[in-house]
């Protein structure tokens, strides 16, 4: 496990730029998902997990999250030790597990026709309230979820936290453009 201490250090530098940036996420198709209820959501799903970023002091060998750890070992994933300061300026809460993902995101093709159950997000601006939705939309057995161009990320670090892990499950598409959706799930 590498151990990082400095703001300085290229690595940490990009997982900011992903902590901080939508834009990051997107052009990276990566992001960051915090605690111990993501890693398992996304472990189940079998979501590309690209690295783990431990919060220095964190007891990482007991209790769930020795299982997880454990289970990240054995997929041979590189893990990182950050200190406080740097662990902090990545998470997305103030008091979590001590653990972050580095895990590739997912943009699904529109559904091929409108018959599919699937709900559109339009101008919801809001990280948290994204996340809600889909996690209600998960629960609900809707497969796909469409956002409109105004619509916060779907992946951002506090989408995902809200969301509960509920986008490893999901077909999701951002960016659509709400008067073109029509003939998009007709097929015309």
């Amino acid at each position: 496990m590498k151990d990082i201490v400095s703001a300085d250090n290229p690595a940490f530098r990009g997982w900011l730029r992903l902590a901080e940036h939508g834009r990051a996420q997107r052009a990276q198709q990566r992001t960051l998902a915090e605690g111990i209820h993501l890693a398992e959501a996304a472990l189940a799903a079998g979501v590309a997990i690209d690295a783990y970023l431990l919060r220095r002091g964190v007891e990482a060998s007991a209790g769930e999250l020795g299982a997880i750890v454990a289970a990240l070992d054995a997929r041979r994933l590189p893990g990182y030790t950050l200190a406080a300061r740097l662990y902090d300026r990545l998470a997305p809460v103030e008091r979590g597990a001590g653990l972050l993902l580095l895990v590739g995101t997912r943009s699904a093709a529109l559904p091929a026709a409108s018959e599919e159950d699937l709900v559109f997000l339009d101008g919801i601006q809001d990280p948290g309230n994204v996340g809600t939705v889909l996690r209600v939309a998960a629960a609900a057995g809707v497969r796909h979820v469409i956002g409109g161009t105004g619509c916060a990320a779907f992946w951002s670090p506090k989408a995902l936290r809200a969301g509960m892990g509920a986008q490893f499950r999901l077909h999701l598409t951002e960016g659509v453009d709400a008067a073109l959706l029509p003939q998009a799930l007709d097929g015309e």
